[in-house]
């Protein structure tokens, strides 16, 4: 199963990307603004299912990124402090 964790950089959504990464069953990906300073953050094997770039502000970003993995699951634990666009249209 294809799950997409939108904001893993706080305190749940990292914790539940590494938790449900375990699972051999669950193809779990993970998104952050930069990974830079987090990267010590995740095992080695784990960076290249982290997406940089995606932007809680850039609603695009997330378009195009969903569209792109087309998960099964999305879990949101993304921060925002503008309420995303409920029909996709301008915010």
């Amino acid at each position: 199963m294809r799950l997409l964790i939108l904001g893993i950089s706080g305190m749940l959504g990292h914790t539940l990307f590494l938790e449900l990464s375990r699972n051999p069953e669950m193809d779990v990906f993970g998104t952050v603004r930069r990974l830079g300073p987090l990267r010590g953050l995740f095992p080695v094997n784990r960076l290249n299912k982290i997406k940089q770039n995606v932007d809680a502000y850039d609603f695009s970003s997330i378009v195009r990124f969903v569209a792109d993995l087309k998960p099964e699951i999305i879990v949101n634990f993304r921060t925002s402090k503008s309420p995303w666009p409920i029909s996709g249209g301008n915010k």
